[in-house]
């Protein structure tokens, strides 16, 4: 795997290098702020082990955005950042300073989760019909359990977005998101996806699903009216 490593402080961010090589990671980057990590995270990695007190800005910040790309494991000298850390999606938590043998543990801890993910969405089959096993997704730094068929729709909420039905919160963007779901789902809006068998109407603008009027997009609407009489 590749690593990205974010960490201000000389020496800590040598013994995470250290670690990274003895865990038989690739160090894509290692950098000492989060404008930097910006930058490196423009290229492709698995994981990003960032501290969360760095010079130019919280690294809670810096892992929402990296969240999106790979996972993430924070890492710092504080317990208080723990139930933020793992609210946003964090794959684990170290407390400095970090022996290898924890650091370990976290490699293993995203290697499991990643090879979880690579499963979430099961094909459909041949009739387009939803798989009849669960997915999983990301919630809350965990891997939760998902019935594709009790899905209404999805909508985005800020950094998150939100599966109606079950009604779980996911830290996932919609752009991936519908990458990873089954043809029953069609994306409506740039907020909002939508299961095609649960609209009840369509109207000009919206269509209603549960008797919740969700927008419809106007670079959605035609491609939408096509999966409809299709």
């Amino acid at each position: 795997m590749r690593c990205l490593i974010v960490e201000d402080d000389p020496v800590a961010r040598a013994v995470m290098e250290a670690h990274a090589r003895r865990a038989g990671l690739e160090i894509a980057a290692s950098v000492a702020d989060a404008s930097r990590a910006r930058q490196a995270a423009r290229a492709p990695f698995d994981v990003a082990f960032s501290d969360i007190e760095l010079p130019d800005g919280s690294g809670l910040d810096l892992a929402r955005d990296l969240v999106q790309r790979g996972e993430v494991v924070l890492a710092t000298a504080r317990e208080r950042y723990a139930v933020d850390a793992y609210d946003l999606g964090a794959a684990d938590y170290l407390l400095k300073p970090v022996a290898f043998e924890r650091f370990e543990q976290a490699v293993e801890r995203v290697r499991k989760l990643r090879a979880a993910e690579r499963a979430v969405a099961p094909p459909t089959d041949d009739d387009g019909a939803l798989p009849d096993g669960p997915v999983y997704v990301r919630s809350g730094g965990a891997l939760v359990r998902v019935d594709l068929r009790r899905v209404d729709r999805i909508e985005a909420e800020r950094d998150y977005i939100r599966l109606h039905g079950p009604d779980i919160r996911v830290q996932e963007t919609m752009s991936r998101m519908i990458k990873r779901l089954p043809a029953p789902f069609v994306r409506i809006h740039r907020s909002h996806i939508a299961r095609l068998d649960r609209i009840e109407q369509v109207l000009d603008r919206a269509v209603v699903i549960g008797g919740q009027r969700v927008p419809v997009g106007a670079s959605h609407r035609a491609s939408l009216l096509d999966r409809l009489q299709t």
